[in-house]
């Protein structure tokens, strides 16, 4: 555990993927590294825009965070065009897909889908 000054919004941790370990943020940083996401992802590598798609839905199907984190992270890739990202969040979005066909959000789910999907097609 380590202090962080008050205005730096988040740090990001294992860069590039350098080690094999999953990376959990408090809330609020994953809420400030979300929209930086948003507003420009270049900010990050592809590598490493991949590894925080990997890790939170990682960490979600663990128990560790929240759902919504891992769904408005995906958000982002509405403008992503490198691959690297869309593969490795496609993979964990269409096993939800799956996961959720029976429940009663389903239909919220596949219009979420298809609105990321939209810039695809």
């Amino acid at each position: 555990t380590f202090e962080i000054p008050e205005e730096i919004q988040f740090i990001k941790c294992n860069i590039n993927q350098s080690g094999f370990y999953r990376v959990n943020y408090p809330d609020e940083m994953w809420d400030s590294i979300i929209q930086t996401l948003l507003t420009n992802h270049h900010k990050f590598t592809t590598i490493d825009r991949a590894s925080l798609i990997d890790d939170a839905f990682t960490l979600c199907e663990a128990g560790e965070i929240n759902a919504t984190i891992p769904l408005r992270l995906s958000l982002y890739l509405m403008n992503e065009r490198d691959y690297v990202p869309w593969a490795t969040a496609l993979s964990y979005l269409h096993s939800w897909k799956e996961k959720m066909a029976e429940s009663s959000g389903y239909k919220r789910y596949l219009v979420f889908f298809k609105r990321l999907l939209g810039p695809v097609t």
